[in-house]
């Protein structure tokens, strides 16, 4: 089998549900790749759609779901993989749309570039409907990526979104899987950013092709406002302050504390100039630094009294498939 497709799912079962079709209508053959979703515990009745959605497609594509307990996509997304079968492991976000050519483009590439360690693709935005003007600069923040050229590979300081994303089995166990990344609303970790800065100190290229995408489905009146974009910000200094601590381990106390006073400085003066545009952006750039020097205090604190058993190894206790449809191949 060539790909296991790795879902993350919590609380959104109907947009699930829709993502799903979008996957089963791509043009690759569907004997070559397996569907897997990892619930995160969802309370809103996840389980019972996609159990049905198993009885309305046996027979006609594989697909597993299992239940993970533990909170954070982490364990959900390992506890996948250890059930995986393909080659490769295609990551996609529960709330993203793919493109008819997802799966055959990701193969394209990776026949031409063997050498390449992480793939993305390009990530539109699509709102449900339209959201304010302000936010266009900030969609990046929601995971709109892409690239300037139809494939772009780069060997440093390169990073792709997990939205839509591909790496080979065998690396990805090779690394111990990613990073602690999100619990609820809020990170405790660096996710996909510190799996590509893993791949990075083995020389593995990181690439992006613009010749397919996912869509991510945003609700303006949950995404498309301060409170959203700010808590995005806070999770960008969450992970830069678990990276500092625990991948460099080294940190500069002061040179935070002294841009989150300044952003807090801009801030007050926009605002009384009525730069309200500069005011947003010190805003977000304020929280992000304040986040930032918050965790630093945290995760030193506990860095000598980890678990790390979100770590994808020998000893990692993965969540048993409990429902699976299963594609039977008619020759």
């Amino acid at each position: 089998m060539t790909f296991s497709i790795i879902m993350a799912a919590y609380n959104r079962r109907d947009v699930l549900v829709e993502a799903l079709g979008f996957i089963i209508e791509n043009d690759f053959p569907k004997e070559e790749y397996e569907i897997i979703i990892g619930d995160n515990n969802s309370t809103d009745g996840t389980k019972q759609r996609i159990e049905q959605f198993c009885k309305d497609n046996a027979g006609k594509v594989n697909i597993k779901y299992l239940v993970e307990t533990r909170k954070g996509n982490v364990y959900a997304r390992h506890s996948a993989v250890k059930n995986a079968n393909g080659k490769y492991l295609v990551f996609c976000d529960d709330d993203c749309f793919v493109a008819k050519n997802w799966l055959s483009e990701i193969n394209r590439v990776f026949n031409l570039h063997p050498e390449i360690g992480l793939l993305g693709t390009r990530i539109e935005i699509l709102w449900d409907k339209t959201p304010p003007s302000w936010i266009k600069p900030y969609q990046p923040q929601l995971g709109e990526i892409s690239s300037p050229v139809p494939l772009r590979i780069e060997e440093n300081n390169f990073y792709v979104n997990s939205g839509s994303m591909a790496i080979s089995k065998e690396l990805f166990e090779e690394v111990k899987g990613t990073l602690p990344e999100q619990i609820g609303e809020y990170y405790v970790g660096d996710g996909e950013t510190g799996l590509c800065k893993k791949l990075h100190a083995l020389n593995k290229p990181i690439a992006i092709t613009n010749q397919t995408f996912v869509s991510h489905y945003q609700l303006v009146a949950k995404n498309g406002g301060i409170k959203d974009i700010k808590r995005r910000h806070e999770n960008n200094g969450i992970c830069e302050a678990f990276h500092e601590v625990y991948r460099l381990k080294k940190v500069n106390i002061d040179n935070v504390l002294w841009n989150r006073n300044e952003r807090r400085k801009s801030m007050l003066k926009s605002i009384l100039t009525l730069n309200f545009t500069l005011a947003r952006q010190s805003y977000f750039q304020y929280h992000f630094y304040k986040k930032k020097y918050e965790f630093i205090d945290v995760f030193t604190k506990q860095s000598t009294n980890i678990s790390k058993d979100w770590e994808l190894n020998d000893k990692y206790i993965a969540s048993p498939i409990v429902y699976s449809s299963v594609f039977e191949r008619k020759f």
